[in-house]
C-alpha cells in the first residue's frame, strides 16, 4: 500500500486525519458483529472473559456509561474477542498497514477497542479528554483508528477535536484515574486540558463523516463529541480501536487504567516493548515505500469484508 504523503503530514500537524470510505465495505459486517456481541453480553450465562490471540483483553463490558465521567449512550469495551468478524478485520483489512504508514512505524500491533452508541438526548455527548492520559503504554506511535458504522451528520454526535493538541510532552491527571493522587510534572492538572480545549485561541474541528469513513487520531489529541440531537430516528455508532507502533513501551503507574491480565504477566516489563508472545505484529515492513494518492484511493476503495 502507498499513501499520499500529504495525509501523513496532516496527521503529524493536526493530530488527526480523515480517511473517507476507508472501511466502507466493512461497516455493515462490523455493525452486525457489534450488535451480536452486545446481545451476548446481556446474557448472564455468557462468559465475558475470553483469550484473544491478537492481544490480551480485559473482559467484555457493556454499559450505559456514567460513573465519574458522563460518557453518554452505550459504551462497549473489549468486544473484539467475542465475534470472528472483528479478528478477520484486524488481520485482513488495511487497518494495521494504514496505522503503520501514517505513523511511520515499521511494526504495528493490535491492542484494544471501544465502541460507542449514541441514541440521543442532552446527556448523550462525551466530555473533553484525551485517551493517552490513562493508557498504561507510552510512546508517540499509539494511535486511535475511529470508524463510523453509521452516517454522522451535524446532529448525530460528531467528534470534535482540538487541532494540534497532541504535542504536549506530559499527561493530565484524568478524572477517570484513581482519586487522591497529586498532579505533578508528568501529570498536569486536568483543568489545564480543559482550558486548552475551551480556549478562544484553540481551533476546534467538527467531524461530520459517512458510514465507513475513518479518522486516525493521535492518542494525545484532545477531543469530545456533541450530543446526538437529530430529529431523525436512528443512532450514531462508532468502532474505535487502539494500536501499538514500534516506539510503544509498557508504562503502567497508579494513574493509568489497569489491564489486569497484563499486570500479572511476567513477560510485560516496564520500559520495554510489548512482547510478541502476547502482542504478535499484525503488520510490519523493513522499508516503507513512498506514498501516492492513487494507491491510497485504490486501497480504501478495495477494502473487503473477507
Amino acid at each position: 500500500m502507498e499513501l499520499d504523503p500529504r495525509l501523513k503530514d496532516t496527521y503529524e500537524r493536526d493530530g488527526i486525519v480523515h480517511l473517507p470510505g476507508a472501511f466502507r465495505d466493512w461497516a455493515d459486517p462490523l455493525m452486525a458483529a457489534l450488535e451480536r456481541v452486545i446481545e451476548k453480553g446481556q446474557d448472564p450465562a455468557y462468559p465475558l472473559d475470553r483469550e484473544f490471540r491478537p492481544a490480551p483483553q480485559n473482559p467484555l463490558s457493556v454499559s450505559q456509561a456514567k460513573g465519574g465521567v458522563v460518557i453518554g449512550g452505550t459504551m462497549a469495551l473489549n468486544v473484539v474477542a467475542h465475534d470472528p468478524v472483528f479478528e478477520d478485520w484486524i488481520r485482513h483489512s488495511s487497518a494495521a498497514e494504514l496505522v503503520g504508514r501514517m505513523t511511520g512505524s515499521r511494526l504495528v500491533r493490535y491492542w484494544q477497542d471501544a465502541c460507542f452508541i449514541k441514541n440521543g438526548g442532552a446527556e448523550d455527548g462525551t466530555p473533553w479528554h484525551n485517551d493517552y492520559c490513562t493508557w498504561p503504554f507510552a510512546g508517540e506511535q499509539l494511535p486511535i483508528l475511529w470508524i463510523a458504522l453509521s452516517d454522522v451528520g451535524p446532529g448525530d454526535a460528531p467528534l470534535v477535536t482540538v487541532r494540534g493538541s497532541h504535542t504536549d510532552p506530559w499527561r493530565y491527571y484524568s478524572p477517570m484515574s484513581p482519586p487522591g493522587l497529586p498532579a505533578n510534572e508528568q501529570y498536569h492538572p486536568w483543568d489545564e486540558l480543559m482550558a486548552k480545549a475551551t480556549s478562544p485561541d484553540s481551533i476546534r474541528d467538527t467531524w461530520c463523516v459517512a458510514k465507513g469513513d475513518a479518522l486516525l487520531m493521535h492518542s494525545k489529541l484532545i477531543h469530545s463529541s456533541l450530543p446526538r440531537r437529530s430529529a431523525m430516528p436512528g443512532r450514531r455508532v462508532s468502532f474505535s480501536t487502539r494500536w501499538l507502533g514500534e516506539d510503544a513501551t509498557w508504562a503502567p503507574d497508579p494513574y493509568t487504567f489497569p489491564i489486569e491480565r497484563l499486570l500479572r504477566d511476567p513477560l510485560m516489563k516496564a520500559g520495554s516493548a510489548p512482547p510478541s508472545e502476547l502482542f504478535p505484529p499484525i503488520w510490519s515492513t523493513d522499508a516503507p515505500p513512498p506514498m501516492t494518492a492513487a494507491a491510497m484511493a485504490a486501497a480504501t476503495a478495495g477494502a473487503s469484508a473477507g
